[in-house]
């Protein structure tokens, strides 16, 4: 869908509620702004790699989002804003499961199921990954 695209600076998806995928981001390789906002089906984000002009990353109200693609095409991202529940930052996805934390429970708006801990199996977040999430979670 976006192979073409690669002057196109900004992107807001938002409210696509039933969607589960996203089509690959190759070709965006001008986009300076990605925002992602209340996809409640979305499961996975796709991966980052042609992103390298990328200044900010907004994802928000993602709470199926169990992973998170490799932020290090992107490490030298301006503003890097993850708000309300994505079950990555508690479900073993950035190291250790903890079902405890508020944003793997039952989330009180949308009513979308509570998280469970990642397989030994599972993607792990990668060195980078873990050093900009956290610079953005609270």
């Amino acid at each position: 869908m976006f192979d073409d695209m690669s002057s196109q600076a900004f992107i807001h998806f938002a409210v696509f509620i039933p969607m589960k995928r996203l089509p690959s981001f190759i070709g965006l390789t001008n986009l300076k702004s990605l925002t992602l906002a209340l996809f409640l089906s979305l499961d996975e984000l796709p991966a980052l790699d042609s992103l390298h002009r990328l200044e900010k990353l907004l994802v928000t109200c993602m709470p199926s989002l169990n992973t998170l693609p490799d932020l290090a095409p992107v490490k030298n991202v301006k503003s890097l804003i993850m708000l309300d529940r994505g079950t990555w930052c508690c479900n073993g996805f950035l190291g250790q499961c903890n079902l405890d934390h508020p944003m793997c429970q039952v989330h009180p708006l949308w009513g979308t199921p509570a998280a469970t801990c990642l397989s030994s199996n599972d993607p792990k977040a990668t060195p980078e990954t873990l050093n900009l999430s956290g610079k953005c979670l609270h």
